[in-house]
C-alpha cells in the first residue's frame, strides 16, 4: 500500500486541513487512500468512528512507513482505507500540546491490477468452454465401439 501511496503521490488532493482535538466529517471513497499528516514535531491519535477490522486507520508504525512519505511542514502519520464509499467521522485527538495542524489527502487507488485479473479470469473461462466442446464433439462422434476385424474360424 506504501509503494501505491508513494508513486501516486503526484495525483494526490487536500481533503481537509483543521486542527487536533477536531473530528473529520465526509465522504471517504472505497476506491482512495487516505494519507494523514500532521504539523512537523506533534503527534496525534487517529480514529476512524464506526471502522471495523477493513475500515480503519493504520498507523504509520504498523508497516514503518513513518518517514517513507514527505509532505513540507508535515510528518506522516498513517492512512485512513475504507471497504465502502459513504460519509465517514475521523477523530484527532491525544496531542498534548494541541491545537496542531492536521492534513488528510486523498490518493486514488490504481485499479491496473483488477483489469489484469478480470482479463486472466476471462481468458481462463473461454478455453475451458473451448476443451469442454471439443470434448463433446469427440463424445457424440466417436460413441461407437471398436468393432474387431479379426474373426476366429472355429470349424478346425
Amino acid at each position: 500500500m506504501i509503494d501505491d501511496l508513494n508513486r501516486e503521490q503526484d495525483g494526490a488532493t487536500e481533503v481537509w486541513t483543521g486542527k487536533s482535538f477536531t473530528t473529520y466529517e465526509g465522504e471517504l471513497s472505497s476506491s482512495s487512500v487516505y494519507p494523514i499528516f500532521v504539523q512537523e514535531l506533534r503527534s496525534v491519535d487517529v480514529e476512524l468512528l464506526g471502522g471495523d477490522q477493513t475500515s480503519r486507520f493504520f498507523s504509520c508504525e504498523e508497516d514503518y512507513s513513518c518517514d517513507s512519505i514527505y509532505e513540507p511542514g508535515y510528518s506522516y502519520a498513517g492512512y485512513v482505507l475504507v471497504s465502502h464509499s459513504d460519509t465517514w467521522r475521523i477523530k484527532f485527538s491525544g496531542d498534548v500540546i494541541g491545537d496542531s495542524d492536521v492534513m488528510i489527502k486523498q490518493v486514488p487507488i490504481s485499479d491496473d491490477e483488477g483489469v489484469l485479473q478480470l482479463g486472466l479470469g476471462c481468458s481462463g473461462i473461454c478455453v475451458s468452454l473451448l476443451f469442454f466442446g471439443v470434448g463433446l464433439i469427440f463424445a457424440l462422434t466417436l460413441k461407437g465401439g471398436i468393432e474387431n476385424p479379426v474373426s476366429l474360424d472355429r470349424s478346425i
